[in-house]
C-alpha cells in the first residue's frame, strides 16, 4: 500500500495542504486482459537496469552477501560499500536494516543512487520503498523509507523523477496495481500505467521497457507492445536495443526487429554508458564483463552479486539544486535555496508536501522534510529561511486528536540534510483543547552561524472546553535561539484585532533588533 511508515527521522510530520495533483490511471494495451490488470502482485525475478550515455563511471551492485551496495571501476579497483551502517556518523543512509538494499540503479546524469529498500520491522513483510542517496553514500532522500509498498524502483529519463509497481487503494474499498511516477522527493505524482507488471526501466529516448507474465513489452505507456519471452531488460545507452535474460542466456538485439542472438550465459544484465559492454552475473554469481558484440568474458574483482548497474558519467557535472518540476521557491539566498512540492494523494481527499534544501557550493539537494500522513494532523510551513549552510522552517501544526495547535522551528544543516537539534526550537502551543485557538509563526529571521529568531501569534479565548466564547486575546512574542537555547524576549497580550505590537524583526550579523508599539528593541544572541 502507499502508506507512509512510521520511521525513523524526526524532522517527519503529517500534512494536509491545499494543492492538488490529478492522476489518472492508463490501462495496458487491451490485449492483455482486463481480469489480470488488477490486483496482480507478480513474482519478482532478475532486476532490470536503465542505461544512459556517457562515459562509463562506477558499477554499484546488490551484493550477494554482507550489508549495504557495493561500488567499484570495471577494472575491479576501487571496491567499497556504500549505506552499510544505519545512520552510522560517516554514512547517512535513512536504513535500520542495511542487509536489505536491492536493485541499485544510477540517475541518467549519473549524479544519484536509488536503492530499493526492503527493510523489515518488528517481523512484519518487506517494506518495500526506497532511499536516493549521494556516491559517497549521503542522502539526498532518505525518508524514501517512510512510504511502503514499493518495488522495482528506478529512474526516468529525467533525474528528478522515479517510477514504481505500487499498490492504489481505491476509494470504497479494493486496490489495483499500477506503474507510478514519483519526485526524488517521494511525493506521487501519476499513475502512468495499470496492472501487474514487473522490471520496469526507462530508457534515454524516453520509451519503457517491462515485463509480464514471462513476455517482455516495449513502447510508450498505454501503447507497449509484446516483443519476446524473457526477464531483467536492460536498454542500450541509445534506447534503440535490450539485453535481456532468458533461462540463463544474455540475449541481445534491437527492438524494432525483434531478433535476438545469445551472447553469454548469465543474468541481471546492465548495458555500459559507452555502449560497448555489458555488465552481469556468471557462474556463482560473480560480477562480470563482456563486450556487447561478444568475446572474452572478464571479471569484475572479487564481487559477487545479484543487481547491477552503471554510472553515466558526463562531459559535464550534473546540474545543480535539481527539484522536480512543479516545485516552489519559499527561501533564498546567495549561499542556499529552499523548495517546495505538493502533491494530491490517490488514497484519500488530502494532499501531501516535502521541502527541499541545496546548499549551493556542493549544488546537492537534501530532503529535509516531508509531511504524508492525513487524517490525524494537518501541517503547513508558514516561514523558511537560509543563512549560511543552514536552513530554518517554521512549521504550523493543528492536531485533531487532542486538539491542539502547535508552531514550531526546525533547523537543518544543508550539507547534510540532517536536523541540527542542539538549535532552533522556537514555538508556541495552544492549551490543550482549547477552541478556539489558533497559533502561528509568522516571520523567521536566521543567522549564518545557526542563530534564529521568531515572531509568534497566539489567538485564544481564555477558556477550557468545547463551549467557549469568541477569540478575546492575541499574545504576541520575540523568541530566540542560541547557543544558550531559546529565550522569550519580548511578549505581549491585547485583544484580538488590536494592531500588531511586536514588529521589524531584523537580524545583523548575531544583533537580534525589533520594536515594541513602535520603541526600538534589541539584543546580542550568541553563536
Amino acid at each position: 500500500m502507499v502508506h507512509a511508515h512510521a520511521a525513523c527521522h524526526e524532522t517527519d510530520h503529517w500534512i494536509g495542504v491545499r494543492r492538488r495533483l490529478l492522476i489518472k490511471p492508463v490501462a495496458l494495451v487491451s490485449g492483455l486482459g482486463v481480469a489480470t490488470l488488477f490486483g496482480t502482485l507478480l513474482a519478482l525475478v532478475a532486476p532490470a537496469r536503465a542505461a544512459f550515455p556517457g562515459g562509463n563511471g562506477l558499477l554499484a551492485v546488490q551484493p550477494l552477501s554482507g550489508p549495504g551496495i557495493v561500488l567499484i571501476d570495471a577494472n575491479g579497483r576501487g571496491e567499497r560499500r556504500v549505506c552499510a551502517q544505519p545512520f552510522g556518523p560517516d554514512d547517512r543512509c535513512g536504513v535500520t536494516s542495511p542487509s536489505r538494499l536491492l536493485r541499485p540503479q544510477w540517475s541518467p546524469d549519473g549524479g544519484t543512487l536509488v536503492i530499493d529498500n526492503a527493510a523489515e520491522y518488528s517481523g512484519q513483510p518487506p517494506l518495500g520503498a526506497f532511499e536516493v542517496i549521494y556516491p559517497d553514500g549521503s542522502c539526498l532522500d532518505c525518508l524514501g523509507s517512510q512510504l511502503s509498498g514499493l518495488t522495482d524502483v528506478g529512474f526516468t529519463s529525467d533525474p528528478t523523477l522515479l517510477t514504481a509497481i505500487t499498490t492504489i487503494d481505491v476509494s470504497g474499498g479494493g486496490s489495483y496495481q499500477a506503474l507510478v511516477e514519483y519526485g526524488i522527493d517521494g511525493l506521487q505524482r501519476s499513475v502512468l500505467l495499470s496492472g501487474g507488471a514487473s522490471d520496469p526501466v526507462w530508457s534515454s529516448r524516453g520509451e519503457l521497457v517491462l515485463v509480464r507474465g514471462g513476455w517482455i513489452w516495449v513502447g510508450r505507456p498505454g501503447s507497449l507492445r509484446r516483443v519476446t519471452h524473457g526477464s531483467a531488460p536492460s536498454w542500450s545507452p541509445d534506447g534503440r536495443q535490450i539485453v535481456f535474460d532468458r533461462r540463463g542466456w544474455l540475449m541481445v538485439g534491437a527492438v524494432r526487429g525483434r531478433s535476438f542472438r545469445r551472447l553469454v550465459q548469465g543474468t541481471a544484465p546492465a548495458w555500459s554508458p559507452d555502449g560497448i559492454r555489458i555488465a552481469f552475473f556468471g557462474k556463482r554469481h560473480r560480477l562480470s564483463v563482456v563486450r556487447a558484440g561478444g568475446g572474452r568474458v572478464r571479471r569484475v574483482g572479487e564481487v559477487t552479486g545479484r543487481a547491477v548497474d552503471w554510472q553515466p558519467l558526463g562531459a559535464k557535472p550534473p546540474a545543480a539544486c535539481l527539484t522536480p518540476p512543479g516545485s516552489t521557491v519559499l527561501a533564498s539566498s546567495d549561499t542556499a535555496i529552499i523548495t517546495a512540492d505538493y502533491a494530491k494523494s490517490t488514497y484519500s481527499d488530502f494532499s501531501t508536501s516535502a521541502y527541499m534544501g541545496c546548499f549551493r557550493a556542493d549544488g546537492r539537494e537534501r530532503l529535509l522534510a516531508r509531511y504524508p500522513l492525513p487524517g490525524y494532523a494537518t501541517e503547513d510551513v508558514s516561514e523558511a529561511g537560509v543563512a549560511g549552510t543552514y536552513a530554518a522552517l517554521a512549521i504550523n501544526t493543528a492536531n485533531s486528536h487532542d486538539q491542539t495547535m502547535s508552531s514550531t522551528v526546525d533547523l537543518f544543516d544543508l550539507r547534510t540534510g540532517v536536523k541540527v537539534f542542539e538549535r532552533g526550537g522556537e514555538g508556541i502551543t495552544c492549551p490543550y483543547q482549547s477552541s478556539p485557538c489558533a497559533s502561528t509563526i509568522d516571520q523567521l529571521v536566521l543567522g549564518s552561524d545557526a542563530v534564529s529568531a521568531v515572531h509568534t501569534t497566539m489567538r485564544h479565548s481564555n477558556c477550557m472546553g468545547s463551549i467557549c466564547p469568541a477569540v478575546t486575546d492575541t499574545v504576541e512574542q520575540i523568541q530566540a535561539s542560541d547557543s544558550a537555547g531559546v529565550h522569550v524576549l519580548d511578549s505581549v497580550t491585547e485583544p484580538d484585532a488590536s494592531p500588531t505590537a511586536l514588529t521589524n524583526l531584523t537580524l545583523t550579523g548575531d544583533t537580534l533588533t525589533w520594536e515594541h508599539n513602535g520603541t526600538p528593541r534589541g539584543t546580542q544572541l550568541r553563536p
